[in-house]
């Protein structure tokens, strides 16, 4: 894309919240891994599994260990890497637009600007094999507006086969595309039978070796239900309950239908909304459906199973939040985009403004929030993020005072307080890393408690304790059992 503009404005929700939490201090799965990482010698960590992984990850396991040791033991660069990867994710889908592009450009920017609880994966260590999914389905969906081609259905498998050595599930990702892809050129089929099946079989045999020890199961409840509570964590405040109802109308007033049908659809869609709405079922599901369907109706097949494949691995699985994520981030926008026109120059010359003077006003409202000004109404809603990188340096800074401590053997566990019932990390994840890193420790076993923002009623008892900045009274400290 030749103007740069609109690659910023795309971009800059997503940056806004990914500058505003940036670094994050270790993260939950980041103890377990780091424990690992300390104790396994180089060459084997990149033909062993590390951490709770149940999948093989040669390459992201050995780019990630290589960013964390030459950054001074830091997931710093791996955070960096996490977001590079997302953002070309999203210049790929952009690229191939080169008339019409807005619709896409604006629905990029208002999903990754209020449905920011999707991509807190990019604090993640974890989330370094995950990025590159986000960088794959770029990739793919970037094709589908290309000639089904044999170079290109070999180009897709390549960039598909790197991501696999990040995450297994690359290929399977790859297998749902191309057989949408496949069916939308079905007339095709025949003179390129040869290579479907090479590949075909190729995946299927990358599958057996690095995606046998995952744990797939059949459709149950616990899965529905984990599935649910995902898509509910991401509508979280009014602004994106909102953004769900304006987009789910748009998708399904834009489906390409004769004029008094889309107002039937779109009447659908704002009872069906109001439904919602009454029995507090998240607006998303229903904002997922609409593009679904509309994706249906114009026959984007390669989109469609994309879609289902996304949708399939939480479904089947029951603990992947993150290929959701990936859905509404990237998939959803597109399906938004297909058939909007917008034919007044007005409405084109105001986007053209909004898309120069958004970024600069995103700009200058991180640099205050970073330096700790709080903005009136913008800062309820920056506030959880800022708090909860303020709580992975607290404990961090605590786990370190336990590991250079005496002799003693002591074990966390976190205690709920309040509204503080979330933790930056599992007393499991903590408590691997402490076994792990201090295998010399003998003596007596104590039990520590942490919890934040709560009173420090023995006081006599306390261990550790430090100030928060972004929640009234925020403290972590250490009680002996």
């Amino acid at each position: 894309m030749k103007n740069p503009i609109q690659i910023i404005f795309a971009v800059s929700g997503l940056s806004f919240w990914f500058f505003l939490g940036f670094p994050f201090a270790n993260y939950h799965e980041s103890y377990e891994w780091i424990a690992q990482v300390q104790t396994i010698p180089e060459w084997d960590l990149i033909f062993s599994h590390v951490g709770h992984f149940v999948c093989y990850r040669p390459l992201g396991q050995f780019l990630a260990i290589l960013l964390y040791k030459i950054t001074n033991h830091s997931i710093l660069a791996i955070q960096l890497g996490n977001f590079i990867f997302s953002i070309l994710g999203i210049l790929f889908i952009i690229k191939p637009y080169s008339k019409k592009k807005w619709p896409l450009i604006l629905s990029f920017f208002l999903i990754g600007s209020l449905f920011y609880p999707t991509f807190n994966y990019l604090f993640h260590l974890n989330g370094f094999f995950y990025s590159p999914l986000a960088f794959l389905l770029g990739i793919l969906i970037y094709f589908t507006l290309r000639e089904y081609s044999i170079n290109n259905i070999v180009k897709s498998y390549l960039v598909a086969i790197m991501a696999a050595l990040f995450h297994p599930f690359a290929i399977v990702i790859f297998i749902a595309f191309l057989a949408g892809w496949t069916f939308e050129n079905k007339n095709s089929v025949t003179q390129r039978i040869v290579i479907l099946s090479l590949i075909l079989i190729s995946s299927l045999i990358i599958l057996y070796f690095i995606l046998v020890d995952l744990p797939f199961s059949n459709l149950t409840y616990g899965n529905l239900a984990g599935t649910y509570r995902i898509l509910a964590s991401l509508e979280s405040n009014t602004p994106t309950l909102l953004l769900s109802f304006l987009l789910s109308s748009v998708t399904a007033y834009t489906i390409n239908i004769v004029r008094k049908s889309k107002y039937i659809l779109l009447g659908l869609s704002v009872f069906l909304s109001v439904l919602f709405v009454y029995f507090k079922i998240p607006l998303i599901i229903l904002f997922i459906l609409t593009c679904l369907i509309k994706l249906i109706y114009k026959k984007k097949w390669s989109l469609v199973f994309l879609m289902f494949i996304l949708l399939s691995f939480p479904l089947s699985v029951g603990w992947i939040s993150s290929s959701l994520k990936f859905l509404i981030l990237y998939l959803l926008p597109v399906a938004i985009a297909i058939d909007v026109k917008w034919t007044s120059r007005d409405i084109q010359y105001f986007i053209k403004k909004i898309s120069f003077a958004v970024p600069i006003t995103l700009f200058i409202i991180l640099i205050l929030l970073k330096s700790s000004v709080q903005l009136p109404v913008i800062s309820r809603f920056t506030n959880p993020i800022l708090t909860e990188r303020e709580k992975t340096f607290q404990l961090e800074d605590a786990i370190e005072w336990l590991r250079h401590s005496d002799d003693t053997n002591f074990t966390v566990e976190f205690l709920a307080s309040g509204n503080n019932k979330r933790f930056p990390a599992s007393s499991t994840n903590i408590n691997t890393y402490l076994e792990k890193v201090n295998p010399t420790k003998y003596g007596k076993s104590v039990k520590v408690f942490i919890c934040f923002d709560c009173e420090s009623s023995n006081a006599n008892n306390t261990l550790y304790e430090a100030e928060g900045l972004y929640s009234k009274n925020i403290h972590m400290f250490l009680l002996k059992e």
